[in-house]
């Protein structure tokens, strides 16, 4: 599993990969306070 992570972390384009972390991020925190019944 480390090895196909790997080449798909160089084969990606690194801006790419720290876009979709950071949308995942916020995706997260949004769902989270939803859940919490707070408003975002």
């Amino acid at each position: 599993m480390w090895e196909e992570f790997k080449k798909i972390a160089f084969k990606s384009n690194v801006v790419d990969l720290i876009v979709a972390v950071i949308i995942g991020a916020a995706l997260g925190k949004s769902a989270a306070s939803l859940v919490n019944g707070e408003t975002a």
